[in-house]
């Protein structure tokens, strides 16, 4: 009977204040996450618009096709430079002619002028266009232009107009920079024939601080190596060094372009 009692007893109720305390901590733990969900994407929204804004700002920039008021480059080269970052990186558009092949390759690259390495590239092949489309750099800039302008976004490129190549020596803050060629050869295998480079150092030479050796490239094997001459940033004591390497080619020569970045205050010796 007495058990029948408390069997048929209802468990006592929980406090009506632990309910209230237990609903208040479910909601805050719900709001929690829903906030946490209205931040995060709140948040892709933004970097989306800053990305978008950034990437729409960039235009396809006009082609230096050699040294300020002097010879254009050998073999056609010419190079669209968008601009510096204020972290010294420098971003442009270059175009290689595919011989035997056919067809124009439109390299975009972003270079870091403090650790001499490209950080970013997208290759643009007209190869892959058809043979109805011409190719141009602004072709390439309307297939390329919004995964490139990405790319330029993301390392802080400022596009610069006007952006000259100069020709040493460079005059800045009381200083005269001049910049010259160590190079190693050796004999050619071919009776007749010039000596074959086989390394080459780029050395910066500054009036008032003395120099260093910008770089140091083995296993060259060129025919000639010759500095065209400098690109300044806006943002910071820093230029980039452009050398000019030729080697033989199925037909002839062909020339290739390579930049080194140097600080102009730093890392001169006596």
């Amino acid at each position: 009977m007495q058990a029948a009692q408390q069997l048929g007893q209802k468990a006592p109720q929980e406090p009506l204040r632990r309910r209230i305390n237990h609903f208040l901590a479910r909601t805050v733990d719900r709001f929690r996450v829903a906030l946490l969900v209205i931040l995060l994407a709140a948040a892709a929204f933004l970097a989306a618009v800053v990305h978008a804004s950034a990437a729409e700002s960039y235009v396809l920039p006009a082609p230096v096709t050699g040294v300020a008021g002097g010879a254009r480059f050998p073999g056609g080269f010419q190079f669209c430079p968008f601009g510096w970052s204020a972290d010294g990186k420098f971003a442009w558009l270059e175009s290689r002619d595919i011989d035997g092949r056919g067809g124009t390759v439109y390299l975009y690259v972003v270079y870091d002028a403090v650790e001499d390495k490209e950080v970013f590239t997208h290759a643009d092949d007209s190869f892959d266009w058809g043979t109805e489309v011409d190719a141009t750099e602004q072709e390439s800039w309307s297939r390329s232009g919004n995964e490139v302008s990405a790319g330029l976004a993301r390392y802080g490129i400022v596009q610069s107009p006007g952006i000259t190549m100069e020709s040493f020596p460079l005059q800045k803050a009381g200083d005269s920079y001049t910049a010259s060629l160590k190079v190693k050869n050796e004999p050619s295998s071919e009776e007749g024939e010039d000596p074959i480079v086989q390394s080459y150092s780029v050395v910066l030479s500054s009036r008032n601080r003395g120099s260093k050796v910008v770089t140091t490239a083995d296993q060259v094997k060129a025919s000639r190596v010759w500095i065209e001459g400098y690109i300044l940033s806006p943002f910071e004591p820093r230029i980039l060094v452009v050398v000019s390497v030729r080697n033989r080619a199925f037909e002839g020569y062909e020339t290739s372009h390579f930049f080194y970045g140097a600080h102009l205050g730093l890392g001169f010796r006596e």
